[in-house]
């Protein structure tokens, strides 16, 4: 669809329309493929065909995004237009040169996780050596083929918070998404993923309390929560999660990163880490979280 190509995928996505009829997202691009294609009557049958779905089905209406895509194809609004190419898209710094192994490899993580077979890249190097960049890089790729990036960064001063880098990627998904959609990927875990981002409290309310997480049982419960909160949140959407500066990460952080290296294997994830292997050398934390997850 980005590249102008909307001709060529009208079958697959009305195909995988049919496949997967609960997932808005498709129906979503369909819309937006036959409108482009000049068959905007077509696309407005397909938003009520996914409408009847989710009524019978699920008994709710579309999300926002789908009903304002529709109210966008009734008023032809110019914004469905594909956009001058050269001015399409997020800003970027100049060409990307150089690093086309190490691109190449990760775009196929890209391929993988959009497949169901999610992955774990991590990028070592000195600082300026170009780790965020390249990660950057595979960022756009990865929403060009329609997958959600979330970023969290580690605090290299101190003071920040356990798990700091994974609050900011999931605060970022759950600020985003729709309530009634969020409420059903959360499950009845939503009280756990609460104590990474409380503002869920305002979303889904009279949560329990839950013991500290100091607690090794607290902990393996909010780790297996989240394992299993991505991979509901990627079943719609595949989901690229870049963690950057995880030398400066706190062992809370590494130790769901291990967690989570286990259960990727099944879910619609890329998790992109980037840390520096040089000045300073690596925590001992960070050594043993990479060695583990190297085992896995």
């Amino acid at each position: 669809l980005a590249l102008g190509r909307h001709g060529h995928v009208v079958g697959e996505l009305e195909a995988l329309t049919k496949q997967h009829p609960l997932r808005e997202r498709l129906h979503g691009q369909l819309m937006l493929t036959l409108y482009r294609c000049g068959r905007q009557a077509e696309a407005l049958e397909t938003y009520g065909a996914a409408r009847r779905v989710l009524v019978d089905e699920l008994g709710i209406e579309p999300g926002r995004g789908l009903r304002k895509l529709h109210e966008a194809v009734l008023r032809q609004d110019p914004e469905l237009e594909l956009a001058d190419p050269a001015a399409a898209g997020e800003t970027r710094r100049g060409t990307f040169i150089g690093r086309g192994r190490e691109l190449a490899e990760l775009v196929g993580g890209v391929n993988d996780a959009i497949a169901g077979r999610g992955r774990l890249f991590l990028l070592a190097g000195e600082p300026g050596i170009g780790k965020s960049r390249l990660a950057e890089e595979v960022a756009a790729v990865a929403r060009a083929r329609g997958a959600r990036v979330l970023v969290g960064r580690c605090w290299e001063a101190g003071g920040a918070p356990a798990y700091w880098p994974w609050v900011q990627s999931l605060r970022t998904y759950v600020r985003e998404t729709e309530p009634v959609e969020l409420r059903a990927q959360l499950g009845g875990r939503a009280a756990e993923i609460a104590q990474l981002i409380p503002e869920l409290r305002r979303l889904v309310p009279d949560l329990p309390e839950l013991p500290s997480l100091e607690a090794d049982g607290a902990r393996f419960r909010l780790f297996d929560a989240t394992a299993e909160f991505l991979r509901a949140a990627s079943a719609s959407r595949p989901l690229l999660i870049v963690l950057d500066d995880l030398h400066a990460a706190d062992a809370p952080s590494l130790l769901l990163l291990r967690f989570l290296a286990r259960e990727l294997a099944l879910m619609h994830v890329l998790v992109v880490g980037a840390y520096r292997d040089v000045d300073p050398v690596p925590s001992a934390s960070l050594a043993t979280a990479l060695a583990a997850v190297a085992g896995e």
